[in-house]
């Protein structure tokens, strides 16, 4: 499990900064993320990542972010 480290990414969801390892079975690529932080008006604001809302939103942004690290390699 290789992990990454994205300081900064845009997508239709927001701007977010994010850690953790990637995981990869039968083929697919997923994410376990470890901290997932949005930016907001005022600066970095840290995302509660058990949270369901939180966890919708890890949804939505995971293809980009995944996108965004074979990029990188």
């Amino acid at each position: 499990m290789p992990a990454f480290n994205i300081t900064r990414i845009h997508t239709p969801n927001g701007i977010f900064k994010l850690t953790g390892k990637t995981v990869t079975d039968t083929g697919s690529t997923k994410l376990q993320i470890d901290t997932l932080d949005i930016l907001g008006t005022d600066g970095w604001i840290t995302l509660d990542i058990k949270a369901r809302h939180t966890q919708r939103l890890i949804h939505l942004i995971e293809a980009d972010c995944i996108e965004h690290i074979k990029e990188k390699q």
